[in-house]
């Protein structure tokens, strides 16, 4: 089994999609339900792959990690990749000036 971070959007999305088109099994984790839900249709679709699934996760929440992990642990043997798909902003805040 797979897993992808932020994978309604961007490069999360493609990439969810290359791994369905190779015809993994898949779990998109995303922090909206509904735009998690759609993609998944969408990936779906595109690569008829029904094993990809959504699942309800906030990365930046430790609890929502925890349970999350908690559940792929109860219901899967393991987990072959996780691409963590985190996004970098950068600005004035971050001390860099740019």
């Amino acid at each position: 089994m797979c897993v992808v971070t932020g994978a309604n959007s961007g490069l999360g999305f493609q990439l969810a999609k290359d791994l369905a088109a190779r015809g993994c099994t898949l779990l998109m984790l995303c922090r909206s339900e509904a735009r998690g839900r759609a993609a998944v249709a969408a990936v779906q679709e595109a690569t008829a792959n029904k094993d990809v699934h959504f699942r309800l996760c906030d990365v930046a929440s430790l609890a929502s990690v925890r349970a999350f992990a908690a559940d792929v642990e109860a219901k899967h043997e393991r987990v072959y990749l996780l691409v963590h798909n985190a996004g970098v902003m950068v600005g004035r805040a971050s001390g860099l000036g740019w």
